[in-house]
């Protein structure tokens, strides 16, 4: 038996502005062998001195191996202008591998028994979120062994108490996300707050559904923390559970949520045993 721990942060690109050195001491107390960031940098900052002096100082915390890439493997119709990235300090491979609309990142063990996938799917298409799921159970779907996959999914469980409280408030929204994405010149004042508002909640909305999470149910991977406990904060409160760690042919156990600092997502932390 084999024993690790991983994690995953929505850092909201921390790692390419001033606050570097903050990101980087908040994966110093997540204390993972395998990281996946997401929103690790703005578009281009990748290639900036923060970045530059956040990745030795990875280096110094002996993570060793490591992949950025830009989201897109294609035409890029709603681009999120970030880069995600994957760190291990205990060797192992990475690579890239386009799933749907956006790139995955996959940590495959020195031994070959362990895949552990990196990704952060679309945050307004529920139908290009369910794209993604399913093109990463099909990739996962012919090499077998232990995988674990992990990430802002920008889902919800379904069957969980703010999920269902969602679900009910967006029911109320009559605003489409086309609306809500669709700027306007000239609009009074309140047509403009409606459309924003109305447009996160029909967004949150979406999400509530947990259909890619019911894609990824159904194919046997389950959640590292089965309270659903909240990850994304509104403010100092705590709303929804949008980031997970899922597995199969693995065991969970300290599942941990740490500290945000300068991001609205907590980072998550789970040991895995394969």
């Amino acid at each position: 038996m084999t024993r690790m721990t991983v994690g995953v942060w929505n850092a909201l690109n921390q790692f390419g502005n001033e606050r570097a050195s903050a990101a980087v001491r908040t994966v110093e107390g997540m204390n993972v062998d395998v990281l996946f960031i997401g929103e690790t940098a703005l578009l281009g900052a990748e290639r900036g001195e923060h970045y530059a002096e956040a990745t030795e100082v990875m280096r110094g915390l002996d993570y060793s191996v490591s992949w950025t890439t830009d989201y897109y493997p294609g035409p890029k119709d709603r681009p999120n202008q970030a880069v995600m990235s994957m760190w291990s300090r205990i060797g192992g491979h990475i690579s890239r591998q386009p799933l749907g609309n956006r790139y995955g990142l996959v940590w495959t063990s020195p031994n070959t028994e362990l895949r552990v996938v990196g990704t952060h799917p679309d945050d307004k298409n529920r139908q290009l979120r369910n794209a993604s799921a399913q093109a990463l159970v099909a990739y996962l779907q012919n090499r077998g062994g232990a995988q674990v996959l992990m990430g802002d999914l920008n889902d919800m469980h379904p069957d969980s108490r703010r999920a269902k409280s969602m679900r009910a408030i967006g029911r109320l929204v009559q605003v489409s996300e086309e609306d809500f994405y669709e700027k306007r010149t000239s609009e009074p004042l309140s047509a403009t707050i409606r459309r924003e508002v109305g447009g996160r909640v029909t967004r949150l909305h979406g999400m509530s559904s947990g259909s890619s999470l019911e894609i990824y149910r159904e194919a046997g991977y389950a959640d590292a923390d089965p309270h659903h406990r909240p990850t994304v904060h509104l403010g100092p409160l705590p709303v929804f559970q949008l980031d997970h760690i899922l597995g199969k042919e693995v065991t969970f156990s300290d599942f941990t949520r740490h500290p945000r600092d300068g991001s609205d997502h907590r980072p998550i932390t789970a040991v895995v045993e394969y």
